[in-house]
């Protein structure tokens, strides 16, 4: 004897995350504009655990600017060529 089995497809869309919940996707340019909390720095008191932690706080933390750094970089660039194409097809020499 068969049964009707319903069958969902869980997607993000489908599911209802509390607001939260949601992380704000950061722009390159707030990840620049932040400067390091101070509660990653080390201070003499910290166990080495403590420390260990705050070390990969910091590495964390430098490379995401390293990264956004690198992109507005390389979005500039982009710009410039693209600047640099469309005004070199519109001269024309006689």
């Amino acid at each position: 004897m068969l049964r009707n089995v319903w069958v969902v497809q869980v997607t993000l869309e489908n599911m209802r995350i509390p607001q939260s919940k949601k992380r704000k996707e950061e722009t390159d340019e707030e990840i620049l504009k932040k400067s390091m909390p101070k509660s990653f720095t080390i201070m003499p008191g910290d166990t080495d655990e403590e420390k260990a932690k705050k070390r990969k706080m910091i590495h964390g933390f430098k490379s995401k600017q390293r990264f956004a750094k690198k992109a507005t970089e390389q979005k500039e660039k982009q710009s410039a060529w693209q600047q640099f194409q469309n005004n070199k097809g519109s001269k024309k020499k006689v």
